[in-house]
């Protein structure tokens, strides 16, 4: 439990070290979340940055815990977001998740020898209009997941193609 609060406050003062305007940002490429060149800025996404991955590039997201304000998967038909396979990721989104028709956002099997869970901690909305939003890959030792963690104090709306919910009542 107190692990989990040094990594709260941890994001929070990333968060608010990179308040202010937001920077677009986006790949330029197939590669590594952790590696500059993948970005258009050639830094690492910050809070500060609304990241869009673009249309034909895979992003593997391989930071153990990144920050970003609003992530946007698409434009395209190919191409997306994944979760490391050897490793725990820690994702927090300020801001809204879009993922539009013919991306993905997964969650790839395990290559560690164990279960991995990955966190995604998401502050706005989530919007799905891709093709794959597959968030458990895999079984027992091969088993990729990813948890969404909703925080904040506004009401975020989940919708997956023609389907709409809230947590309105579960908002922490």
């Amino acid at each position: 439990m107190k692990a989990q609060k040094i990594q709260w406050t941890a994001l929070f003062i990333l968060f608010f070290t990179y308040c202010g305007y937001a920077t677009e940002v986006t790949s330029l490429g197939t590669g590594k979340w952790n590696d500059p060149t993948t970005w258009s800025n050639n830094a690492i996404p910050t809070a500060n940055d609304n990241v869009t991955i673009m249309d034909g590039h895979t992003i593997t997201i391989d930071a153990d815990s990144g920050v970003v304000n609003n992530l946007i998967i698409g434009p395209g038909t190919a191409g997306g977001l994944a979760t490391a396979k050897d490793k725990q990721i820690k994702l927090a989104i300020f801001g809204n998740l879009t993922l539009n028709a013919g991306m993905f956002f997964k969650s790839q099997t395990s290559s560690s020898g164990a279960a991995l869970v990955h966190l995604i901690y998401l502050q706005g909305n989530i919007t799905c209009n891709g093709s794959a939003f597959d968030m458990r890959n895999g079984s027992s030792a091969t088993m990729g997941a990813a948890n969404f963690i909703f925080f904040g104090s506004t009401v975020s709306t989940v919708t997956m193609g023609a389907y709409t919910t809230t947590n309105k009542y579960n908002n922490k």
